[in-house]
């Protein structure tokens, strides 16, 4: 098969002529630099009666599990920022969120994981997740950290900035970004970036060299034996609870940043 093949199953509404081609430019992309891709592709097309189906739905993406249908707004998609494997708030293109959303319309698998039960504890990514990764490494693209560390940047409670090292570069295992409390110390050992919006959060974390980063006034309890750092934006002020194991207690202080 070839990507004409792809493209004669496709039918786009809803678009522009030029976002229809900005479509299938990422489709193709995605097809030919990336044999898990192709291959995603390939086995859909080629059972009678399957297509792919992409509508415009305004501040959307989504794809329905094992229907070929997916719902997108350009516009929204560029809006969309999620940290990378080290640390660090990237930008989704139209490649991998559309890859993300094929996952689940082609494959049928879901964002699992921490938010929906089949790992309550420590899968931050989740099988969608997972599998675009083996994508986006085939086609040179950052992988995504986790499900639960992304941003949409709308000028309304934004949290994460684009381009911004949270961790200075060194790699992490999990990571979440959301204005509510979390707790990673169930995933230990694990390197860690939990990152807080303008609320007053708790965030938990354990063994593992960690990163707490804060928006606004927290509440950071570190646990483990490992080297964790904690950093704030403007206007911010942390209790920190820091347990120190080989002498059973806890350290409590109060900084402003």
């Amino acid at each position: 098969m070839s990507f004409i093949d792809v493209q004669s199953k496709t039918t786009i509404t809803g678009f522009s002529a030029a976002g229809e081609a900005t479509i299938l430019a990422a489709m193709k992309t995605a097809y030919d630099g990336s044999a898990i891709a192709k291959a995603m592709f390939d086995s859909w097309i080629s059972v009678p009666g399957h297509v792919i189906t992409i509508n415009f739905v305004k501040n959307d993406a989504r794809g329905y599990f094992n229907t070929g249908k997916v719902n997108l707004d350009l516009d929204y998609v560029n809006q969309v920022l999620y940290i990378d494997d080290n640390g660090t708030a990237v930008k989704h293109t139209t490649v991998t969120v559309l890859v993300h959303e094929l996952v689940h319309a082609l494959t049928g698998r879901e964002d699992d994981g921490v938010l929906y039960d089949s790992d309550p504890i420590t899968d931050y990514r989740g099988a969608a997740v997972t599998y675009s990764n083996t994508i986006y490494r085939e086609l040179g693209l950052p992988e995504q950290n986790a499900y639960i560390a992304q941003d949409v940047i709308d000028g309304k409670d934004d949290i994460l900035a684009l381009g911004f090292q949270y961790t200075k570069g060194a790699a992490i295992d999990r990571s979440v970004v959301r204005d509510s409390d979390w707790d990673s110390s169930h995933a230990d050992p694990s390197n860690d970036l939990l990152i807080g919006g303008a609320g007053s959060n708790t965030l938990k974390s354990g063994d593992g060299n960690d990163f707490l980063y804060g928006n606004g006034a927290g509440y950071v309890n570190s646990g483990g034996k490992d080297a964790d750092r904690l950093e704030g934006g403007p206007i911010t002020s942390f209790h920190i609870t820091l347990f120190v194991p080989n002498i059973r207690h806890y350290t409590e202080c109060f900084v402003k940043c």
